[in-house]
């Protein structure tokens, strides 16, 4: 549960304030109406965008005022961000002060046994991560591409054994499953490709 929710009081979810915003616009030409749900319980009312799958809650500070057109940290919007465990499928060839290691991972999960593909994620190292997974990739043997489509970035891809398993938190799929801003969480060294299965899916929610 993010600490914002723990210090703000939520007040509905996240489209409220835009409403809010337009309705001195409006008044007199459609009938709208908004009532004064605010809910003391921020976590409560998390878990609930949570298990409903919302994008997320607005969250405000109890003493703030709302200053029109100013951004606040009285004022939080809080996502919920899914994970997702994921084969690292490959990688993108490191620049700059990641030439040394890598630029992205290639990610996929298996679904009635074939290969999908779920994207790239290059965000979530910090330095000593971005040299052990580095390392680990080197000593992987390189493979051609698993699946037929090419990808993005292909010229500086090297596609490696499916053997190592990480977790993403990611904002939702596109339609054809790719996952929107994936941000790196960590390896799972307890965890095999075969648990990368859709039929033996392990998908939790991430609260950061």
């Amino acid at each position: 549960m993010p600490e914002s929710c723990r210090d703000c009081q939520v007040d509905r979810v996240h489209f409220a304030v835009s409403l809010r915003r337009v309705k001195p616009q409006i008044d007199g030409a459609v009938d709208l109406r908004l009532g004064s749900a605010a809910f003391d319980d921020g976590v409560a009312l998390y878990e609930a965008a949570v298990q409903h799958s919302l994008e997320g809650v607005i969250a405000k500070r109890r003493t703030s005022r709302y200053l029109p057109g100013q951004r606040s940290r009285d004022w939080l919007k809080i996502k919920v961000r899914q994970s997702e465990i994921c084969v690292i499928i490959g990688f993108t060839k490191g620049k700059g002060t990641r030439g040394a290691s890598f630029g992205a991972l290639h990610l996929g999960r298996y679904k009635s046994g074939r290969l999908r593909y779920l994207g790239k994620v290059g965000t979530g190292f910090d330095d000593a991560r971005l040299r052990a997974i580095g390392e680990q990739l080197q000593r992987l043997k390189q493979i051609p591409r698993p699946f037929e489509k090419r990808v993005e970035d292909e010229g500086q891809t090297v596609w490696v054994e499916p053997v190592l398993v990480c977790q993403v938190s990611y904002l939702e799929a596109t339609r054809d499953g790719a996952l929107r801003m994936p941000v790196f969480l960590n390896l799972r060294p307890d965890l095999s490709p075969a648990d990368c299965e859709d039929d033996v899916r392990e998908r939790q929610t991430t609260r950061r």
